[in-house]
């Protein structure tokens, strides 16, 4: 979601025109506290989800999440194998198609 940042927003006057639910942002209608929150816990349920789906590189995440190189390249592979997948672009595509970003 957007690179750098990941953003949590309510549908109001025209973010719907600016931001892509799902894509750019996660978006929520107004005056549902509870909507917010679900999508805000979404956003940091998988730490290493989320960065896998901004881009970011191995050494990074590595740095991000305080692990070792080898142990970002083993929990990537963790989310191949429980995804079905073999691509960070597959892997991303499925964690939005399934609620996780």
């Amino acid at each position: 979601m957007g690179a750098g940042g990941a953003i949590v927003a309510s549908r109001v006057g025209q973010i719907g025109e600016v931001l892509a639910d799902e894509q750019t942002a996660l978006l929520v209608e107004p005056d549902e506290p509870r909507a917010l929150t679900d999508a805000i816990v979404r956003l940091v349920s998988d730490p290493g989800l989320r960065l896998l789906a901004r881009g970011f590189s191995n050494r990074i995440m590595a740095k991000r999440l305080s692990l070792s190189y080898d142990a970002v390249k083993h929990h990537i592979q963790h989310i191949y194998d429980k995804t079905g997948v073999s691509t960070r672009a597959r892997a991303t595509l499925f964690a939005m198609e399934h609620g996780l970003l």
